[in-house]
């Protein structure tokens, strides 16, 4: 798998309320599979050392370190440039993929924080309208 992209996606930027946030994972995940980084964004493929227990080693150490940071500031740039401006500036710091990947994981996904804050302030919110039946309103909240 070539570690240059070939392809340019354009994937819309993930919004600061998360609303998007299924389709967008969904889309980023296949642009990271794509370029065989799925497992440095999720945390799976973890850095190899940077320096040879043995000195003989330290070539061969040295490129899959050299190229395991090259691919991680891939997956980094293939999640961060399709994020709203204020969600960037929250994962700004971070150094990982796995680090930003796992911040809006926390934050987006439906057992996340954020994601509970959000939902009961949408319950309290809600208003119902007597021209449409409870039942459909009452699903459509669930």
């Amino acid at each position: 798998m070539s570690s240059k992209p070939d392809h340019v996606y354009d994937i819309p930027h993930l919004d600061n309320t998360g609303s998007n946030y299924h389709d967008w994972k969904y889309r980023v995940l296949t642009v990271l599979h794509l370029r065989g980084l799925t497992g440095i964004a999720e945390g799976t493929e973890q850095c190899p050392p940077q320096t040879a227990l043995d000195p003989k080693d330290q070539p061969a150490t040295t490129a899959a370190y050299e190229k395991w940071q090259a691919h991680n500031y891939q997956a980094k740039a293939e999640i961060t440039m399709n994020l709203s401006q204020e969600l960037l500036s929250a994962v700004i710091l971070y150094t990982l993929a796995s680090e930003v990947w796992n911040y809006l994981e926390e934050c987006y996904e439906e057992k996340g924080q954020y994601m509970m804050v959000q939902l009961l302030g949408d319950i309290f919110r809600c208003t119902f309208l007597d021209t449409v039946p409870m039942e459909n309103q009452l699903s459509q909240m669930h």
